[in-house]
């Protein structure tokens, strides 16, 4: 009851206004960031479509980035790009919802954005035609994924008659029908004041706020909106069994049975049964199929549609393992909590974690701003969560067993099962994938104003304020007190990292690692992780390339609890062989669903790039399967060491009372015996042009990296060229966004950047281009990619580019660190690689010094063109269709 307690006196009370237009307001103040959300949900999505019109719902969102008359062509991108602000969209079944995070003082830039998308998008065909492109490639990416194949029949099956059963995104064919005057028809119907809800969260003056509100929003006129008369599916008349053949590496099964709507009673004890079935290391499938080596991973979802939608449980089995027998010991369980009553203990510990997540759910403005949203528009009351949380509070083991009974029963089930083999989907081919390429246009920035008088550096660090504490032992302890929520997150490293391992045993890293969440010797796995997630609490640990990232979070009135965990994982592993076996069967049931798809596959094996010992570090079920229990024991017992282990606390928590926490569980730590094994560096391969192409047959899709050696953070080209990286390829407003994905529309996903600080290293980094396209554009793609590389590097940048960038950084130094997981991180990171806490406001001051002459040179130094080139997908060593 304590932590329910501490939720309800959590919870904030945002005011609610409505605009004489039928706009929903909401606004809620936070004073603890330095930013602002502004949130639009449009009540539109997949349910409002016809079957010739399915995926219109998604595109319009797509189009709603391509520009108004106030904001051309990318403008939109240019204008987040220079305030340094987060911008996305999102289309659901239900909903469309589309956000901008800003720095505080740049509210009614956001404001105006928004209120100008709400009505003046004019879709124009020209766009139109561009953006059918990136969204079937977006659609060609779904497509060769088992998980959505599965997705699809389950659908198809639980809502014969309901939209539900089609697929967000739409077909091939309907994406490729879309004209101007069918999605601008779209627009019109649904983006109207009166069918949308506005949530502004962040640093605010409510009465300011609404205000600006007013002058942006109130002048919009209102439409009436379309009533939605949709068809009810009718009962189930299960049970029903469908089986899929499809290109994938395993096995999967979906069970689902008919469900209720959101608003319906029955969701609370339907949620309360997703939560023990598939919530955190203690759940019933992950202790009962994962840990047993049955599966590779599973889940529970309750319904979450505004009409009935199905309670689904997915399950991706490991080799060798018969679907049918894990549907019986899954359908076993629904039937005892059919007929049986929960532990009142059980139960009791997941009300706790219930209560728990309200309050971590607080503690930034975008999460909380999409909550706000999206209880509106569910049930018409901005603290929907809470009254739910209540309700979880008050069930009893009797409500349970009585909605199990009434929704686990044969007559409302559907299984589906994917076997691997077979081909996907056709798909049509790019009309002219070898059609001449054409220079992108020159961009534009008329009418947008940026100067070097506008890129002020903050005077102070975000780590201005943290206390540092050595223990005698050498822990290195930093704390940052902040009272503004109950909660503590404790980032902490220790330097096992993936390339202090020897050739040979790539995974001995993420494996010892996943071998010391088992527990000690006095507590197994499951008392282990029972002690934290039945406070609401819980911890991880994320293994790189120099070191491990560990976290423990939760509610402070537990410190005592947090910090015994994080030294009960660092110093007192139990590495039990049993766990670690079975941890072992898990990575290599991961390592076979991540290659699946191209891109997964692209990402893993991205180290081939390394000279000779670089595949020695991609871990394989054969290099797994070297690895033995002493192994990995040595390893953390060599890495795991005091001297070298950093902590970082940040939330509501005195730097007294961590430093007695800290001394009280750490400061009899003693330093092993062993040397610390030595980290390798990168080391590229010297052939030029090299290209390697892993054929994967069955699938329409394609994912490439074009690789090469950049800059480490002690290299004094590493700013420029950093800076040189982002402008081609951060955001779509870059060079291979604009060119690559919307000028050419050749792919969904593209990005280029450097790994100078995630990877922990600091003599030597990689930088990666990397695009997804449908098999028959690659070729197209991988020569406009490189094209672009070459050209930045010959032609240097504009000056305006470099000033956005410039001015995105500085932006964008409010935004990072508005959380305290976020700010533990960086606390964290920074001193486990040996720079100064105040790295942030020397960055910004080396960013915003630099000339576009300093950028072209550094670009011209690393983009020589020898290239590293490793490509995946449906095509051949001609980088052409297999199919072809």
């Amino acid at each position: 009851m304590l932590v329910l307690s501490l939720a309800a006196a959590a919870i904030a009370t945002p005011e609610v206004t409505t605009l004489d237009n039928g706009l929903v307001v909401i606004t809620e103040e936070m004073g603890y960031t330095r930013s602002v959300v502004v949130l639009v949900q449009y009540r539109v999505g997949a349910r409002n479509e016809t079957d010739d019109i399915s995926g219109i719902s998604h595109f319009t969102e797509h189009m709603l980035f391509n520009g108004t008359p106030t904001m051309p062509d990318t403008r939109f991108w240019q204008i987040v790009q220079k305030n340094g602000g987060m911008a996305n969209g999102g289309t659901g079944q239900d909903f469309t919802t589309y956000y901008l995070q800003f720095p505080a003082d740049r509210l009614e830039e956001a404001l105006a954005i928004e209120s100008d998308r709400m009505r003046n998008c004019p879709m124009d065909s020209a766009v139109v035609a561009e953006e059918i492109g990136v969204v079937l490639d977006e659609w060609r990416l779904g497509e060769d994924s088992p998980d959505n194949a599965l997705w699809r029949l389950t659908a198809q099956r639980m809502h014969p008659a309901h939209p539900y059963r089609r697929p967000v995104i739409g077909t091939e064919e309907t994406i490729r029908a879309y004209t101007a005057s069918s999605v601008k028809d779209y627009y019109d119907t649904w983006y109207q004041p009166g069918n949308a809800v506005l949530v502004i969260v962040g640093d605010i003056d409510t009465g300011r706020t609404l205000e600006l509100v007013e002058q942006y929003f109130g002048p919009i006129p209102g439409s009436p909106i379309p009533e939605l008369v949709l068809p009810e599916d009718p009962p189930l008349d299960g049970p029903l069994r469908d089986e899929l053949v499809f290109p994938a590496d395993a096995t999967r099964l979906m069970i689902s049975f008919q469900g209720c709507e959101v608003v319906h009673p029955d969701m609370v004890p339907l949620s309360f049964i997703a939560v023990y079935l598939s919530s955190g290391r203690t759940s019933w499938l992950e202790n009962n199929l994962v840990l047993t080596g049955l599966a590779s991973g599973a889940w529970a979802s309750a319904p979450w549609g505004v009409d009935p939608d199905p309670f689904s449980i997915g399950v991706t089995l490991q080799e060798g393992v018969s679907a049918d027998s894990v549907e019986l010991l899954v359908l076993n369980e629904l039937q005892r909590l059919s007929t049986e009553l929960l532990d009142p203990e059980l139960m009791e510990g997941i009300k706790q974690r219930y209560a728990a997540s309200e309050i971590l759910s607080q503690d930034n403005p975008l999460s909380m701003a999409y909550l706000r949203a999206y209880n509106w528009n569910q049930t018409g009351d901005p603290l929907h969560h809470s009254r739910f949380l209540e309700a979880v509070q008050s069930l009893t083991p009797r409500d349970v067993r009585t909605a199990a009974a009434e929704y686990f029963v044969p007559e409302r089930m559907a299984v589906a099962v994917l076997m691997p083999g077979g081909e996907a989907p056709a798909a049509s081919a790019d009309p002219d994938p070898h059609r001449e390429l054409v220079p992108p246009d020159d961009l534009s920035w008329d009418g947008l104003s940026v100067t070097r008088d506008d890129l002020a550096v903050p005077d102070r660090s975000v780590s201005e304020g943290v206390s540092r504490f050595t223990l005698e032992n050498g822990v290195t302890l930093l704390v940052r007190d902040d009272h503004t929520f109950p909660i503590i997150e404790i980032m902490f490293t220790f330097p096992m990292g993936v390339r202090r391992t020897t050739p040979g045993m790539a995974g001995l890293a993420a494996l010892t690692g996943e071998t010391m969440m088992g527990g000690t010797d006095e507590l197994d796995r499951l008392s282990f992780h029972r002690r934290l997630e039945e406070i609401g609490a819980g911890t991880w640990l994320n293994t790189g390339d120099a070191f491990t990232l560990g976290n423990t979070y939760g509610l402070s009135e537990f410190a005592d609890t947090l910090f015994l965990s994080t030294s009960d994982l660092l110093r007192r592993p139990a590495m039990r062989e049993e766990d670690f076996l079975a941890a072992r069967e898990r990575m290599i049931g991961r390592i076979r669903t991540g290659r699946e798809q191209p891109m997964g596959r692209v990402f893993s094996e991205a180290d081939l790039a390394f000279e000779g010992e670089g595949a020695a570090y991609i871990t394989t079920e054969e290099t797994l399967g070297r690895i033995s229990i002493d192994d990995a024991r040595g390893f953390r017992k060599a890495c795991a060491r005091p001297s070298e282990t950093v902590i970082a606390v940040v939330g509501d928590i005195t730097p007294e009372m961590a430093l007695e926490l800290a001394g009280r569980y750490f400061s009899d730590w003693a330093e092993p015996a062993e040397p610390l094994p030595p980290l390798a560096e990168y080391s590229f391969r010297t052939v030029p042009g090299d290209t390697l192409v892993a054929m994967m047959p069955g699938r329409i899709q394609a994912a490439t990296a074009v690789m090469c050696p950049a800059p480490g953070l002690d290299s004094p080209d590493e700013p420029a060229f950093s800076m040189a990286a982002r402008i081609l390829g951060s955001g779509i407003s870059s060079r291979l966004g604009r060119y690559i994905r919307e000028q050419q529309g050749l792919a969904y996903a593209v990005w280029g950047g450097t790994n100078s600080m995630s990877s922990g290293l600091r003599e030597t980094a990689r930088f990666m281009a990397m695009y997804s396209t449908g098999a028959s554009m690659n070729a197209r793609a991988l020569h406009s990619t490189v094209n672009e590389c070459q050209r930045l590097a010959s032609d240097g940048v504009e000056e305006m580019e470099l000033l956005l960038e410039q001015s995105r950084a500085v932006g964008a130094h409010a935004l990072g660190y508005d959380t305290y997981g976020a700010l533990a991180r960086y606390l964290a990171v920074t001193e486990a690689m040996g720079l100064p806490l105040d790295r942030d406001i020397e960055r910004l001051r080396q960013t915003t010094a630099l000339t576009a002459a300093q950028v072209r040179e550094a670009a011209a130094k690393y983009f020589t063109g020898n290239w590293f080139v490793y490509t995946a997908g449906g095509i051949g060593e001609d980088m052409e269709p297999l199919d072809q």
